[in-house]
């Protein structure tokens, strides 16, 4: 019952710092998290439903995790009330719930997708499947909603406990709670994610780096093995990050905006993928390409 009591428990709620209050930064905030909303989305359903496009069923989860997130950001603009300074409760408290479960949603959803390319180029280079894979695949599609369930149970117990926490942030970009537990156990779970998930990533590019000769005769090889070194970066920004969240309260509405990059990041390095790019240049006759090996579908 000590845990329970621990996140149930009233605390001092942090006051916003409406000094960090720009309507030009809300606007900035919004657009990224926008693009990475219609973006993944566009991304997708083009993936799903071209004939001619194949990825495996982890890239999709990283994909949809993203789509979540930024919906949760933008919550206000959808519902009306990005003008508002002082929102209805019912979409201020969800979108807390939301902002606070999305993070290690996407960091989950990550991990999962390393994972799967850790497994997919390990297959491709030694021959050899990881013993239970299929268990592990499931399990790695299935986590990071659980991780996002849980999280969302959390705050929905802390908001309850003290409604008159949940308010609009001094930033004016989204809504939160002024008791740290969600924030903190939101960004410390990030880490934690994502620290393993570098881990492997250095496993595959060291991997790589001693088969290289293997490796570069698969399709796309050379596409693949720069998304495992950008996966790499992005995995140690976003650790970064997660740190300067977990130990500073008030982190600035400049920050807020280097954050909503990331989901902009995600379009950018999965949307301009070359079979996609053939999709959406239709104008153009159709080349056509070599079989890719099947094995490489996380393109």
């Amino acid at each position: 019952m000590a845990p329970l009591s621990f996140l149930l428990a009233r605390r001092e709620d942090q006051p916003p710092d409406y000094s960090q209050y720009a309507s030009n930064r809300i606007g900035v905030f919004i657009a990224f998290q926008c693009i990475g909303l219609f973006g993944s989305l566009i991304i997708m359903s083009t993936a799903l439903y071209a004939s001619r496009i194949s990825r495996h069923m982890t890239w999709f989860s990283f994909m949809f995790s993203w789509f979540i997130s930024s919906l949760s950001y933008t919550l206000l603009l959808f519902s009306g009330e990005i003008n508002n300074p002082e929102p209805g409760f019912s979409v201020c408290f969800t979108q807390a719930l939301l902002i606070y479960a999305a993070p290690p949603l996407t960091a989950a959803a990550t991990m999962g997708l390393v994972v799967q390319i850790w497994f997919n180029i390990r297959f491709i280079i030694l021959g050899t499947r990881i013993k239970r894979e299929q268990y592990w695949s499931s399990a790695i599609l299935i986590f990071p909603y659980i991780v996002h369930a849980i999280i969302l149970v959390e705050t929905l117990f802390i908001g309850l406990n003290d409604p008159d926490s949940i308010r609009r942030t001094g930033s004016g970009m989204y809504c939160n709670t002024g008791n740290p537990v969600p924030g903190r156990v939101s960004t410390g779970l990030v880490v934690l994610l994502l620290l393993p998930a570098v881990v492997i990533e250095c496993l595959t590019c060291n991997l790589l780096r001693k088969h290289w000769a293997v490796f570069k005769k698969e399709a796309n090889s050379i596409s693949l093995a720069l998304r495992v070194l950008c996966f790499m970066i992005f995995g140690v920004f976003a650790i970064v990050l997660s740190l300067v969240f977990f130990f500073i309260v008030h982190h600035g509405a400049d920050l807020n905006i280097v954050v909503s990059t990331i989901p902009l990041a995600a379009v950018l390095l999965f949307g301009t993928q070359r079979d996609l790019l053939r999709v959406y240049m239709f104008w153009k006759r159709p080349v056509k390409q070599p079989e890719a090996d099947s094995k490489l579908d996380l393109n």
